[in-house]
């Protein structure tokens, strides 16, 4: 195996590993404290009925929909300079976090993902962190936000609102294969012939 494919693999196993990042999505956090307790312990937490009325508040139009485990989902579908963004707006079944969570695209085939691009995604990870890329069973690329459920204003729920849209706009080159650059094909030069 050549150095290339080595490390296609290794970035491919490192995104993969980012799959277990998301409590929400997995259902995860399964086992901690039930949510009347979680609620119990800090007065200023949301529930999913303040969520939604901040939500609306701001002014999003919010669709409620469900998870897999049963749990309450807000949809934000909104259009902003030109650009479409929906994601979902959620507390963990403890009601210990909020999270934003944007399905981006599935990627294609694991042979056919560039390592250059992976590793520019994992790099993004780095800079915008705590909002970071997950990868599911099914392929498909996310990029999710989990912020501690205390103390979220109207005001600080706008802003993390409008930092992970930035995120997603900014990042889109990545997350989105239409959107990579192209790979020049390498170059031939035909074989040198001496002359005599």
């Amino acid at each position: 195996m050549n150095i290339r494919k080595a490390l296609s693999f290794a970035v491919v196993a490192l995104v993969l590993g980012l799959t277990g990042t998301s409590a929400w999505a997995d259902g995860a956090d399964k086992g901690k404290a039930p949510a009347k307790e979680a609620a119990k312990q800090h007065s200023d937490s949301l529930t999913d009925e303040s969520l939604k009325e901040k939500l609306e508040n701001l002014g999003y139009e919010v669709k409620v929909t469900r998870s897999k485990s049963g749990g309450t989902m807000y949809l934000l579908n909104f259009e902003r300079d030109n650009y479409r963004y929906v994601f979902y707006c959620s507390l963990s079944s403890d009601r210990s976090r909020l999270w934003l969570s944007s399905a981006l695209r599935q990627l294609p085939d694991a042979k056919d993902v560039r390592a250059d691009v992976l590793e520019k995604i994992l790099a993004r990870n780095n800079e915008i962190g705590p909002t970071h890329f997950a990868l599911r069973s099914n392929r498909f690329l996310y990029l999710e936000l989990s912020l501690e459920n205390r103390g979220i204003t109207s005001l600080r729920l706008r802003k993390e609102i409008d930092g992970f849209a930035a995120d997603v706009r900014s990042s889109e080159h990545l997350w989105n294969p239409a959107k990579w650059p192209k790979v020049e094909a390498p170059k031939v030069e035909a074989p040198k012939t001496e002359m005599k």
